[in-house]
């Protein structure tokens, strides 16, 4: 459970928001929407600053994204100066950079790992070797008793595997599952094969 003030909040009120703390990512998607990489990120106070202001307007729930937001270089200072805030802290990542080290001082509310299919349709989409880097990501996890969640694409690619990741995120105690259509920008505009039509 977080504390959360019951006081009043602009209408209409933001409840949730994603904060972009870098635009790097240490894996090339096949339909990520973000596009070409750029070296820019936030600097901490100013995510900070973000961060204080969303939880003075009443939000709920932080999302910290990015790129991957365990490649931002003062992501340990965000976590812990924001750890006070009335706030859902949930990271946002891939997964892959998870190591035993830093596990330990990811003090979030939660953690959502991309997982979009079993072994043949996440690399499809992520890189070949990913699929394994992201399930120990979420073994490291579970280890240190962080709540999990899972995020999953659907694509040409895993369209035979929702039955395996369904079993999957129950075995694991999943907190949510959230499946979702891609969106035809960035990376994808160059991979129209894997597109699923709405009617499929």
């Amino acid at each position: 459970p977080v504390p959360l003030s019951a006081g009043s909040a602009p209408a209409p009120s933001l409840r949730y928001l994603e904060l972009q703390l870098l635009h790097s990512c240490n894996l090339r998607c096949r339909h990520c929407y973000l596009g070409p990489q750029r070296p820019t990120m936030l600097a901490l106070p100013d995510a900070l600053d973000v961060a204080r202001e969303f939880a003075s307007l009443g939000g709920l729930r932080l999302l910290i994204s990015g790129g991957e937001p365990l490649l931002y270089p003062w992501l340990r200072e965000f976590i812990e100066e924001s750890s006070a805030l009335p706030l859902r802290r949930v990271l946002l990542t891939n997964g892959t950079l998870l190591t035993a080290e830093n596990v330990r001082w990811l003090s979030v509310e939660q953690i959502q790992f991309s997982l979009d299919g079993w072994q043949q349709g996440h690399d499809a989409l992520r890189g070949e070797g990913s699929f394994d880097r992201v399930m120990a990501g979420i073994r490291l996890a579970r280890g240190e008793g962080i709540p999990i969640a899972i995020a999953t694409m659907i694509h040409r690619s895993n369209l035979e595997e929702f039955g395996v990741l369904a079993r999957f995120v129950s075995d694991i105690g999943a907190v949510e599952w959230g499946v979702d259509p891609l969106c035809q920008a960035g990376a994808l505009r160059d991979h129209p094969e894997l597109m699923v039509s709405p009617v499929e």
